[in-house]
């Protein structure tokens, strides 16, 4: 647990740490725009996003303990590429190697969690493991912001200690999971689908604030997604070892937490998003202010987390993921009704902050927990598309949220930030609905293996 935790924390974190060192990347590199830096985010974000079906795939194929390893070890060289690169172009290739790790490390960190404990501890170490995400997506501005002040290259130096520690250790304690012998790899026209769909779903969405939404390219990109996406489609329900097989969809309850995770992390993301955007751009708070700002949300949200067994047990894994969408609105109805261009921390932010919290502690866990559901021979798979689904859910709705907010990334006025909230309102109470609508159900596991 301690082994997969770390590097699952590691690139995750990695996804938010940078986004404060902007500004001190692009003085490194005299004569880039801001625009041209983005890219160390951009690049990142598309890559994890698009390889992690793929990577999961391979894993329960080929065995989860040797690609998680081999992902410690592509991202501590990707990590220390970054740490040393002279140009801009070096950096973000070093930052799309981190991806590729990232992206193996992060489902089936997740899914070896599985096998290695009894099927009754699994809500457990699944809200374990939840609780660490929210962990590392509150403290990557702080850590972030306490690094660049030593010197932007130590954001990606500090992960090579702590990957080749993990691997180290991992050699010693990871469980060998046997390998499904019926398995075969992934056939490659559905692989290629996945890779081009969500890689162009991705960058057009993030390119589309500033492309334009009605430019060629943008609409191009979409629509040359959607093809592969239909590629993707037509295999699965064709052939038998494509690279996300029918049968994964054929469980109700991992379908509507495909979903319910789309939604939750777009609404997480917005969240997180306009809390920076009120605290640093209308309220005029610095970085490592804002960071502290943020964190009693995401440690309720990781105090709830670890307690998630103990609720999915009495109330099943549907409820906790309506009530915690449900508290998402009530959190932006609470901003909405109380916030002000001046400051009011104590008696306006922080309580909607807390019932935030509270709501994503509820909602993650149980969402997450739906790889369990289905057979053991699929669980990185499963966990990679959870995952995709989030990381493409904040893409989607961190895009919407830039549009909304005129394309600025710091407001001076409370305007654009009341408009993320009314968004966050919207999605959840939504996302709650359509999750109540399709209602979580078990799927007998005997009879997926059968199909």
């Amino acid at each position: 647990m301690g082994v997969l935790g770390a590097v699952a924390f590691m690139a995750t974190l990695d996804i938010y740490i940078v986004n404060v060192a902007l500004p001190a990347i692009s003085s490194a590199f005299a004569g880039q725009s801001l625009a041209a830096v983005s890219w160390v985010l951009n690049g990142y974000a598309i890559v994890f996003a698009a390889v992690m079906v793929p990577a999961g795939r391979l894993a329960d194929h080929f065995g989860r303990r040797r690609m998680l390893l081999a992902g410690m070890v592509i991202f501590a060289i990707g990590s220390a590429a970054c740490a040393a690169a002279p140009t801009l172009s070096l950096l973000v290739t070093g930052r799309v190697v981190q991806a590729f790790g990232a992206a193996a490390i992060v489902p089936i960190s997740m899914s070896l969690l599985l096998p290695t404990f009894p099927a009754a501890r699994h809500a457990m170490v699944l809200g374990l493991w939840a609780a660490i995400m929210a962990v590392a997506a509150s403290t990557g501005p702080v850590v972030g912001g306490l690094l660049v002040g030593v010197g932007w290259r130590w954001l990606f130096l500090i992960n090579v200690p702590i990957a080749a520690a993990a691997l180290v250790v991992g050699l010693w304690c990871l469980p060998r999971v046997a390998r499904d012998p019926r398995s075969h790899p992934p056939e490659p026209w559905s692989v290629g689908g996945v890779l081009v769909g969500v890689t162009l779903v991705v960058l057009a969405t993030v390119q589309g604030p500033e492309w334009g939404w009605g430019s060629p390219r943008v609409i191009g990109l979409y629509v040359v997604a959607a093809i592969a996406a239909a590629v993707v489609v037509l295999r699965s329900r064709r052939h038998p070892h494509a690279v996300i097989e029918s049968v994964l969809f054929a469980n109700r309850e991992f379908r509507s937490a495909s979903i319910g995770l789309f939604v939750f992390f777009g609404v997480l993301s917005v969240w997180l998003l306009s809390t920076v955007l009120l605290l640093e751009g209308v309220w005029h708070y610095g970085t490592v202010r804002v960071g502290l700002a943020i964190l009693p949300g995401p440690a309720v949200a990781a105090v709830v987390s670890i307690n998630a067994a103990r609720i999915a047990r009495r109330f099943g894994r549907s409820v906790p993921a309506i009530v915690g969408l449900v508290m998402f609105g009530l959190a932006a109805g609470l901003w909405l009704s109380g916030a002000r261009d001046h400051s009011s921390y104590a008696s306006t932010f922080l309580p909607a902050l807390l019932v935030a919290g509270l709501g994503a502690g509820l909602a993650q866990a149980p969402l997450l927990a739906a790889a369990g559901a289905l057979p053991p021979a699929r669980f990185s798979t499963g966990s990679a598309v959870l995952n995709m689904s989030r990381q493409i859910g904040g893409a989607v709705f961190v895009a919407v949220l830039v549009a909304l907010a005129g394309g600025s990334t710091l407001p001076q006025t409370i305007a654009p930030v009341r408009r993320a909230w009314i968004l966050m309102a919207a999605a959840a109470l939504a996302g709650a609905a359509l999750i109540t609508v399709m209602r979580l159900r078990p799927v007998n596991k005997q009879a997926m293996e059968t199909r």
